[in-house]
């Protein structure tokens, strides 16, 4: 599977938008204004691409006003476009009104080369029917996102040990520094000059707290789980993309197929009207 039907266009406030909406929706071709893929086209605003019309715009006299004239309040407000803003609005105006008739042209050749494609690729995977595409992309989507959880629940158990690693190793290597500071009856002198060592004995020990852990794990046990925990990362990665990659196929396909079928009924209703 290589692309989807054309056939949305998603407009954003602002291009840090418009990336971020492009890169969930898998628009990741880039053009000038706008981004294209997956069925999607993704483009934004900059500022306002409009702004209303000064005074003088609706009536010549008003090229000078005054605070007499006020209020200002026209039957129909206008809108200019600025100068800044005018690239962006033109290729706006051409995304919403299809490009026009050779784009069209183009769009239906795409659609019908993507449709083509996603047939083979039903054959191939011996799905039959809309339940059975259902059926294999609600899979798929689980599969990946129960590999994807996996991988984030071993990465959060190495965050953890890693935090708590550094803790033990600061709580023994200043423990002495403090021992003698609580001897010194915490005397004021003595923690301005071992501030340092002190924060970082008092910042374990509520770590430890916090966790609730009656007594301290070994470095070495925790450099073990650690290592299994990499260990089990990295093979389950090489899973994890093959399973993203499905997901996006078959995902694709159901999107194309239901793409396909609305455009076929709206054409259908069309017809009906004339």
């Amino acid at each position: 599977m290589e692309g989807t039907l054309i056939s949305i266009l998603v407009v954003a406030e602002k291009p840090s938008v418009a990336m971020s909406y492009a890169k969930v929706l898998g628009a990741t071709s880039r053009k000038d204004g706008y981004l294209e893929g997956n069925g999607y086209l993704v483009s934004w605003c900059v500022g306002h691409l409009v702004e209303l019309a000064p005074p003088n715009i609706y009536d010549e006299k008003f090229i000078k006003w005054s605070i007499a004239d006020l209020p200002i309040l026209p039957q129909k407000w206008q809108y200019l476009v600025s100068a800044s803003t005018k690239k962006q609005f033109g290729i706006q105006a051409k995304l919403a009104e299809g490009k026009g008739g050779g784009y069209e042209r183009w769009a239906k050749k795409y659609n019908l080369k993507e449709m083509s494609k996603t047939l083979i690729f039903l054959q191939k995977q011996k799905i039959g029917s809309a339940d059975d595409l259902k059926e294999r992309a609600d899979t798929a989507l689980s599969r990946y996102h129960k590999l994807g959880d996996s991988i984030k629940v071993a990465e959060k158990r190495m965050a953890e040990i890693a935090v708590l690693r550094a803790h033990i190793v600061n709580y023994a290597k200043t423990r002495p520094v403090y021992d003698a500071y609580r001897k010194s009856g915490y005397s004021s002198k003595f923690l301005e000059a071992h501030r340092e060592e002190v924060t970082l004995h008092k910042t374990a020990k509520a770590a430890f707290n916090e966790s609730g852990l009656k007594k301290l794990p070994k470095v070495k046990d925790l450099n073990a789980e650690y290592s299994a925990l990499l260990t089990k990362k990295k093979a389950l990665y090489p899973e994890y993309r093959k399973a993203r990659d499905e997901m996006q196929d078959i995902v694709k396909a159901q999107k194309n197929v239901e793409l396909f079928f609305a455009e076929e009924k709206d054409s259908k209703e069309k017809e009906q009207t004339r």
